[in-house]
């Protein structure tokens, strides 16, 4: 497929939207989750007090694909899916950043986290923010600026490029439970991540691979 390549109208417009958006995600998405599960629980009373952990955690996911479905699908050219096995092992280096990502948390590991917590960080988190990401915010993307690179440098859809930098902003929500230097680090990091994921997206035309990675990162950054 012969993707075309952004203007410069339409390259600074595609960034501001992006920044915008990931702005108003990263502020208010998990709020407003956890806000409409709590009038939940206020609906279903004392049954729902003994699972309010459980349900205000689930909310992420579960509003998240609210937003995953509220797009009607997007006829696009047929594209041969590719190779499952060249796309794990290119899973090596992301695997190996994420292990030294998890030597500088300052946080327990799987082995000493809650039950709870571990719901939270290895299904909440990885479904959620692929279903965020890699599905609607990719999908958005596709629909503004369909079949189209970044530049000519960037061998990438533009899709997989902003989708990327929206989750990397996303992860400023960690400033407050992480130190300043750590949640810079992050950001970082999860513009490399979020290039991987979206790369896996891209390649499949789907969000299973990117969320079975995501799950993984997220398992080898807690065995430090």
């Amino acid at each position: 497929m012969l993707f075309q390549i952004l203007s410069t109208k339409e390259r600074i417009y595609s960034v501001l939207f992006t920044l915008w958006l990931a702005a108003v995600l990263t502020v208010g998405f998990l709020p407003m989750t956890h806000s409409v599960f709590q009038w939940l629980l206020l609906w279903l009373g004392g049954w729902g007090l003994q699972w309010h952990a459980v349900l205000t955690r689930s909310s992420f996911p579960f509003i998240a694909l609210l937003f995953a479905i509220s797009l009607p699908a997007r006829r696009c050219h047929p594209r041969a899916p590719a190779p499952i096995a060249p796309l794990l092992l290119m899973s090596v280096f992301p695997i190996a950043i994420a292990f030294l990502f998890g030597m500088m948390r300052a946080s327990e590991t799987m082995w000493t986290a809650p039950k709870l917590a571990l719901y939270w960080y290895f299904v909440c988190i990885p479904v959620g923010e692929e279903l965020l990401f890699r599905k609607w915010f990719y999908d958005v993307i596709e629909r503004l600026w369909p079949e189209k690179m970044f530049t000519a440098t960037n061998p990438l859809p533009v899709s997989v490029t902003l989708s990327a930098i929206a989750f990397a902003i996303w992860h400023w929500q960690n400033l407050g439970f992480f130190s300043t230097p750590f949640v810079f680090f992050q950001v970082v990091y999860t513009v490399f991540t979020g290039l991987w994921l979206g790369y896996l997206r891209w390649k499949t035309g789907n969000v299973l691979l990117p969320l079975l990675g995501h799950s993984a990162i997220n398992l080898v950054s807690s065995l430090v």
